[in-house]
């Protein structure tokens, strides 16, 4: 009875020997799983769009979107898959990559691309300075409407209902088919984002260092004091906010408590990426993730090799 279990046994273990190679070759010929993306950022070394792949904690910049003309600049719709590029011919482009990557020539009457702004319905707002286009994404992009600012243009928003708040000079500056209204005047609109009401903003108030939320009425209330001027704000769905300031950055609590994020770096502004608060730090190869208790920075290595002009 003995020896008849030990055969049993030995039978036992040889097939499933054999059945674990069998599920291992098949494994090793079988595709393999590509890793989930978390956004799409522009690397200014490389000048190109790429891909940030993995997970929070353990992300790499991954392969570029091969287009059919370099790019010197481009905003990315960090969290979507399109973008508005100015090429190395000086042309203004809508960029898309959901499927085969396209690159459409804008008619616009910019005269160059400084500023940039998306919402999650489509709408695209750009900006050479002092004229405003918004756009409607698609297979051919729609100019929506067309206004021209009486100061320089420094930050833009749009909501989904393509309404637009720029800070326009000293004044917040609300565009619509109504015409140009002000919202609030006298200071130094560092950065501005829409609040998920899409009605509201947050602004970071520069002459005074604060941020502060401006509702459609114009009312303001402070919701936290900032130790410099900020270079951009990212709104997290929580009601939290992510915050660059030149040499540090932040989190802002929904209740307007500030949290110091330690980073040896100097952001030069914040792409949110796929999650609560997750968020590219531009400037850097930093991915910043303040979904947890503790936020963290980690530093993105490079998997792909990257050639001239944005091909993989």
């Amino acid at each position: 009875m003995k020896r008849s279990a030990i055969l049993l046994s030995g039978l036992l273990l040889a097939g499933t020997l054999r059945v674990a190679g069998t599920l291992r070759a098949a494994d090793a010929a079988g595709p393999r799983m590509s890793s989930p993306v978390l956004g799409y950022v522009f690397d200014d070394s490389a000048e190109a769009i790429r891909a940030i792949s993995g997970v929070p904690g353990a992300a790499s910049l991954g392969a570029t979107v091969s287009l059919p003309s370099a790019l010197v600049s481009a905003f990315v719709h960090s969290s979507g898959t399109d973008a508005v590029a100015l090429t190395k011919e000086g042309t203004v482009a809508y960029v898309s990559w959901n499927g085969n990557a396209r690159l459409v020539a804008l008619e616009t009457a910019l005269a160059s691309l400084t500023q940039a702004a998306f919402s999650g319905s489509g709408r695209i707002a750009i900006s050479d300075g002092f004229t405003i286009e918004v756009w409607l994404a698609g297979a051919v992009p729609a100019l929506v409407s067309r206004y021209h600012a009486d100061a320089p243009v420094s930050a833009l928003a749009v909501n989904n209902d393509g309404g637009v708040i720029a800070a326009a000079g000293s004044s917040l500056v609300r565009f619509s088919d109504r015409g140009a209204e002000v919202l609030a005047s006298g200071t130094d609109w560092a950065a501005i984002a829409f609040s998920n009401d899409g009605l509201s903003v947050t602004a970071a108030d520069a002459t005074h260092q604060e941020l502060v939320k401006i509702g459609a009425d114009g009312g303001r209330t402070v919701i936290a004091s900032l130790a410099e001027r900020a270079s951009a704000i990212v709104a997290s769905q929580d009601g939290s906010f992510l915050v660059a300031l030149p040499t540090s950055l932040l989190s802002v609590s929904a209740a307007g408590a500030v949290s110091a994020i330690g980073c040896d770096c100097e952001p030069k502004g914040l792409d949110s990426l796929q999650g609560t608060s997750t968020a590219f730090v531009r400037g850097t190869q930093l991915l910043l993730d303040a979904s947890g208790s503790e936020p963290q920075l980690t530093r993105l290595p490079s998997l792909y090799p990257v050639n001239d002009g944005g091909a993989n």
